[in-house]
């Protein structure tokens, strides 16, 4: 089941009409059951998928920069970059298979948001530096 589909599931189990989520629950052979405990774990996933997006825009901001002057860009480590985002990536992936399967598996995905928005403030403020070094 993708992301975007779970999400949307979950949003309307909130809405007044559950009758639809639970027939579009059926149809995608997904049975949640939307407890306090899972929603707050799909508000913690969506920020995180969010802030991953965030911090994969701000890589591609970098590689432009990087096409236009390779020598005054900063050095980026990429890789290190690349596997928190594949990191992040899979662990949605997970969460979202335990988020759809009848048992109640929970783990908190705040390590992982925290790292990624670590990682993409300090680009960001390193980008900031850049374009006000330069102009």
């Amino acid at each position: 089941m993708e992301f975007g589909d779970f999400f949307l599931l979950a949003k309307l189990h909130q809405s007044a009409d559950q009758q639809l989520a639970k027939s579009l629950g059926t149809l995608k052979r997904v049975h949640v059951v939307l407890t306090p405990k899972r929603r707050r774990g799909i508000l913690d996933l969506n920020y995180l998928v969010q802030s991953t997006l965030k911090l994969a825009g701000t890589v591609c901001e970098w590689e432009k920069l990087s096409c236009y002057d390779p020598k005054g860009v900063p050095a980026l480590s990429t890789a290190v970059v690349a596997y928190w985002i594949i990191t992040t990536v899979v662990t949605c992936a997970t969460k979202v298979t335990a988020f759809t399967s009848a048992g109640d598996k929970a783990f908190d995905v705040s390590a992982y948001t925290s790292k990624v928005n670590c990682i993409c403030s300090t680009l960001e403020e390193q980008l900031k530096t850049y374009r006000i070094k330069k102009g």
